[in-house]
């Protein structure tokens, strides 16, 4: 059974394209232009699987990632609110 997961934004309550999370990660927390092949510290197949499977931001936090994930974690958690489901 497949899990999904998307981030809705805080400010406007509307969910926003995993890409434009990405891109937004890479300039507000790494400072540096988005990498059009590679995820942003590999956040999506680490805190991005985590909350595809229902786990919460401190959930995540007690994984143990290094601190620049963690930093990651921080900013989505600050900017996001996750919606985990399974699909059938």
């Amino acid at each position: 059974m497949p899990n999904y997961f998307k981030l809705i934004r805080k400010d406007n309550k509307e969910p926003e394209h995993l890409m434009i999370v990405d891109e937004r990660l890479a300039r507000e927390v790494g400072k540096c232009e988005p990498d059009p092949e590679c995820w942003f510290r590999n956040w999506y197949n680490t805190i991005g699987l985590l909350l595809a499977i229902g786990r919460t931001w401190d959930q995540i936090l007690d994984v143990g990632f290094s601190d620049e994930l963690v930093e990651v974690l921080f900013f989505l958690e600050e900017h996001y609110t996750p919606d985990a489901w399974a699909g059938i």
